[in-house]
């Protein structure tokens, strides 16, 4: 299979998950609110975030594995291949132990830390403790999933979304229908992980995936050092994608309650949408650009690196300037009035999915080419400024505070030096990669904003009719421009869509 087919065939699956994920998406949250009370949702939303912090103690470790079996599969050099493997099985159960017991103490003070009422405290203990338990087991097992990516099998998994969480909304909707409260959001969960982590030992098992037995042996000091030696800048990067998009969650339930974390939980659910949607188009693409690493192909590197760009630039600036346009509206009608989420913290939280497309392609790059001191610098800036930003935007602007942080944050931290470090790569000028890329999204970000926001008003918010009208109009006018520009040139993201 060739690198493109292997790409085409993680992309289309990879959007089927997205696809999945958008329909347990839009019913989730009704399906919750039906029959729980929006503090119930705000506080599941709130252990999982919590959870996601723990996940931290994974140090970079699982990019580290993935990157690494990569090169010995290209290699193929089996013995390396279950060195690497081995040292993964150890690292990450030890890692899984560490999560188990440093949630059950975390849930001791978590409580009192993040406000929760006393009548909840209880509830609250058993939905962190079970999570715990389900996620460090997976945790443990996530090596099997790395494995698969490694041999270009992308797709595979990608199968397994639409099967976990399209079965996890089911037993959700029949539990809650049953009166099973807040536990049936546990047994959702548990079907969930049934499938994503249990479904990649199968996949594995069942293709021949597994080092031969003979070179497997026990692990060895050096083999867990060269994990962790790797892994030590992605986890600087990985910290700090954590800390910037949870701390607004963690400080709305700390300062304002759990009904504002679940306004916030909410109001953000579209656009983590939107990102992971971008984040398959990388994923699809980065077996093949690791393979391109491995076998000295720069210049395929630079080409493919540039088309990727346009795709995710591009479709990210539609989808998040159509999110700003009309997430108010939507929260409002998928909430039953319930949660409101203001205009602009939905076209900040946009202008942050536009921006965090474009890291993720830097990252890709610098993940590939084993170069990751300046991204991790970067995000150690973002590690520092981002929960000080955060407390500042809530203090001074509430809710849209929070989501004009997380745009500098990331803007002053990761995109900024990883955007220079991408121009070196691709040995293109700024001025060229402006034309070819950068103005035709910043283009469809504003035709599809304004555009929005002039169809939302017209029919539920006429008062703002006449100002809506002029900045539509003007920005029309020059996203057009940009647009013409764009195709004049024939973008090298148009050629990869058309051999597709």
């Amino acid at each position: 299979m060739t690198r493109l087919n292997s790409f085409r065939r993680a992309l289309v699956t990879g959007l089927m998950g997205t696809g999945a994920s958008v329909v347990y998406g839009i019913f989730f949250v009704p399906t919750c609110l039906a029959f729980l009370e929006v503090a119930q949702y705000g506080m599941w939303a709130l252990v999982l975030q919590l959870y996601r912090y723990l996940e931290i103690l994974d140090f970079g470790a699982s990019g580290a594995v993935f990157r690494l079996m990569s090169d010995s599969c290209q290699s193929q050099n089996k013995e390396r291949l279950a060195r690497i493997w081995t040292a993964s099985l150890a690292a990450q159960g030890v890692q899984g132990l560490l999560i188990l017991l440093l949630g059950m103490g975390v849930v001791s003070f978590s409580s009192s830390l993040l406000a929760i009422p006393d009548e909840r405290v209880a509830e609250f203990r058993f939905l962190f403790l079970s999570v715990i338990l389900f996620g460090a087991s997976r945790f443990c097992l996530r090596p099997f999933a790395m494995l698969v990516r490694a041999y270009q099998s992308h797709a595979l998994l990608n199968l397994l979304t639409p099967i976990g969480l399209l079965g996890s909304l089911a037993i959700l909707f029949f539990s809650l229908r049953a009166g099973w409260g807040s536990s049936s959001l546990l047994l959702g969960f548990a079907w969930e992980w049934l499938i994503s982590a249990l479904g990649p030992c199968l996949i594995c098992l069942l293709n021949g995936f597994l080092p031969p037995l003979r070179f497997w042996r026990f692990p060895r000091l050096a083999d867990v050092r060269e994990l962790f030696s790797f892994g030590s800048k992605l986890f600087l990067v990985q910290v700090s994608i954590l800390v910037t998009q949870s701390t607004p969650l963690l400080l709305a339930s700390r300062l304002g309650g759990l009904e504002i974390a679940a306004a916030w939980a909410a109001g953000s659910r579209v656009a983590n949408l939107i990102k992971d949607c971008l984040t398959q188009i990388d994923s699809a693409a980065a077996p093949g650009i690791f393979a391109m690493a491995s076998r000295g192909e720069t210049r395929q590197m630079q080409v493919r690196l540039i088309e990727l760009a346009g795709i995710s630039l591009g479709i990210g600036s539609l989808l998040a300037g159509l999110y700003g346009a009309f997430n108010y509206d939507f929260i409002q009608l998928w909430t039953n009035h319930k949660i409101s989420f203001p205009t602009i913290a939905s076209v900040g939280l946009g202008i942050y999915v536009v921006l965090n497309a474009g890291f993720h392609l830097v990252a890709l790059l610098a993940q590939a080419r084993l170069q990751l001191s300046e991204m991790a610098l970067g995000s150690l800036r973002e590690l520092i400024f981002g929960p000080i930003l955060s407390f500042l935007g809530w203090h001074f602007g509430g809710v849209v505070g929070l989501a004009l942080a997380q745009v500098f944050s990331i803007l002053i931290g990761s995109f900024l030096p990883g955007f220079r470090l991408f121009l070196q790569f691709i040995s293109l000028g700024f001025g060229s990669f402006l034309f070819q890329v950068l103005a035709p999204a910043i283009g469809v970000f504003f035709v599809s904003l304004t555009s929005g926001l002039f169809f939302a008003h017209i029919f539920s918010r006429p008062e703002w009719f006449s100002l809506v009208t002029s900045v539509t109009l003007g920005s029309m006018v020059a996203g057009l421009i940009c647009l013409g520009l764009f195709w004049s040139i024939f973008s090298p993201a148009w050629r990869m869509i058309r051999r597709m």
